[in-house]
Order: C-alpha cells, then sequence, then structure tokens
C-alpha cells in the first residue's frame, strides 16, 4: 500500500468516503428526480384547471351568443308580423 492509502485506511476515510459520497450524490439526484415529478404534477394541475375554466367560459359564452340569435329573430319575426308593415 501507498502512504496516502495507509494514512486513508487508518483515518478510515478510503473506501468508506467514496461510499459517502456516492450516497450524497444519490440523494441529490433523488431531490432533483423528486421536484421534477412535484413540478410536473403541479403543471398538470394548472393545465386541467386551466383547461377546465377555458371550457366553462366557452360554454357562457355560447350561451349567451345563442340567446342573442333567438332575441334577434323574434325580434325580426315581430318586425315582419306587425301590422305596420
Amino acid at each position: 500500500m501507498s502512504a496516502v492509502a495507509d494514512l486513508h485506511a487508518h483515518l478510515g476515510i478510503g473506501r468508506d468516503s467514496q461510499a459517502v459520497e456516492a450516497r450524497r450524490w444519490i440523494k441529490a439526484a433523488t431531490d432533483v428526480r423528486d421536484k421534477v415529478f412535484e413540478t410536473g404534477e403541479d403543471g398538470v394541475d394548472a393545465a386541467r384547471r386551466l383547461g377546465s375554466e377555458a371550457v366553462d367560459q366557452a360554454r357562457a359564452v355560447s350561451d349567451r351568443v345563442a340567446k342573442e340569435v333567438v332575441q334577434r329573430a323574434r325580434r325580426q319575426r315581430g318586425d315582419r308580423e306587425s301590422p305596420e308593415n
């Protein structure tokens, strides 16, 4: 063994420190993965909410337009059927 390896063995920092470092990297990678999943879930939830809101707004606009069309048709029919014409 080399002097450095002997010193590391004597101090107990040889391979064990590599394992500790590897565990730190694994923990960091796991944390990043978890954050990505969490962010992705938040994005999906936001898209779902926005989609639902858009559908609700489209229905409301559609209802208003339909009512307006019906009212205009009634007014036009009423104008044609009035005795003044």
